[in-house]
């Protein structure tokens, strides 16, 4: 970090008493305080739950001189747009006001806070098991329709098939805005978009997910046995 970046953080991080009121453990989530430079972030608390894949972060940003808070859900991250501040005592008000109820809505997830519009596509009647097994061509179910999580922009995670040991999921999406499912993989940790997936109904989708779903898997497990 360059010099006038790390002269705001020191000046608002190092002696941060919010960080002594900070809970060590949230929902089942352990807390962590960093106070640690990574390239061009400074990372200052972390929550995290390591069995579950699960992860909170608070950290300054140099690149937009902002204090940021991020979400990881297992293979995928995503920046929380609530959280960000350009001072301390912005941010403060922030992580007060939202972040326990953040962690609680990663550890409890539950349809009560979800949008309208994702049970008027049938999502939360909809019989997945039908054709979402619990294991699929070496991935597992990490996250499944019961359970939908909202990221950015919009977008709820329906499902997501995840492999660890590979870096590789593929994860099905829909966006409130664009009205419409679709799907998106990281393979060995670089995000890969593909268009196979997109549907505007619940029918749609559930036709291409047995058309393409165990093909999909099986081409992005091989991507690793042909580099």
């Amino acid at each position: 970090m360059k010099d006038k970046a790390k002269e705001k953080v020191q000046n608002e991080v190092l002696n941060w008493d919010y960080l002594n009121e900070l809970k060590k453990d949230e929902y089942g989530f352990s807390l962590t305080i960093e106070k640690l430079e990574a390239d061009d972030v400074f990372k200052i608390f972390s929550y995290e739950n390591k069995g579950k894949h699960l992860k909170v972060e608070g950290y300054f940003h140099e690149e937009t001189f902002e204090y940021k808070v991020s979400t990881t859900i297992g293979l995928i991250n995503f920046c929380n747009v609530s959280f960000f501040a350009t001072d301390i005592a912005q941010f403060e008000s922030h992580l007060r006001e939202k972040l326990s109820e953040t962690i609680k809505s990663l550890a409890e997830p539950g349809n009560e806070n979800l949008s309208c519009l994702l049970s008027e596509k049938g999502i939360f009647e909809w019989n997945y098991a039908k054709i979402l097994p619990e294991k699929l061509e070496g991935f597992f179910l990490f996250i499944n329709p019961s359970a939908p999580l909202s990221t950015v922009n919009g977008s709820y995670i329906i499902f997501d098939y995840t492999d660890f040991s590979i870096n590789t999921n593929f994860t099905l999406y829909y966006n409130i805005f664009r009205d419409e499912f679709f799907g998106e993989s990281i393979i060995e940790g670089i995000p890969t978009v593909t268009y196979d997936f997109d549907s505007p109904t619940i029918k749609e989708l559930e036709d291409i997910l047995r058309q393409k779903l165990a093909l999909h898997l099986r081409a992005i497990r091989n991507v690793r046995s042909k580099s």
